[in-house]
């Protein structure tokens, strides 16, 4: 069974992986208070409280290399993992997690980055529902803008 492996930027409900054994998510943290607590465990209000009683962001961390690791080792061995971390451009996470897969040894492991595949699904599904491109992207001659049906 093929397993997806994605950071909590994600936004996965607990409902969906509830219903999916092969998705599994690795939190990044959030410090509230001078503690880094797991993202999934912070409401949206807490950190608003937090950012306006402070009067400065709430600072972020991404999944430590052991992060991926761990994740990794509760998936069987001879199953491959789809690693889809939050974009390089902003976060160390896809660093991390490919840090992380060449560690474990495996070689059944492939780690993606958003800020490469995102553009690319969006094309692909307007595509897919029918859509016409009208436009290619100036920088990368395989993307193209699609108009709607």
């Amino acid at each position: 069974m093929i397993h997806f492996l994605l950071d909590s930027t994600s936004a996965i409900p607990e409902s969906y992986l509830e219903q999916h054994e092969n998705v599994h998510v690795v939190p990044l943290t959030i410090s509230i208070n001078q503690e880094y607590i797991p993202e999934s465990d912070v409401t949206i209000e807490k950190v608003i409280e937090c950012s306006e009683r402070d009067k400065k962001t709430v600072p972020t961390s991404q999944p430590s290399t052991g992060d991926f690791l761990q994740a990794f080792s509760n998936v069987p061995e001879e199953d491959p993992v789809i690693v889809l971390c939050l974009t390089s451009a902003v976060s160390g996470t896809y660093n991390g997690a490919v840090l992380a897969a060449r560690q474990s040894g495996r070689k059944n492991i492939c780690v993606l980055d958003y800020s490469r595949y995102f553009r690319l699904f969006i094309q692909r599904r307007a595509y897919w529902q029918g859509s016409k491109p009208y436009r290619r992207y100036p920088e990368d001659s395989s993307c193209y803008l699609f108009e709607s049906k």
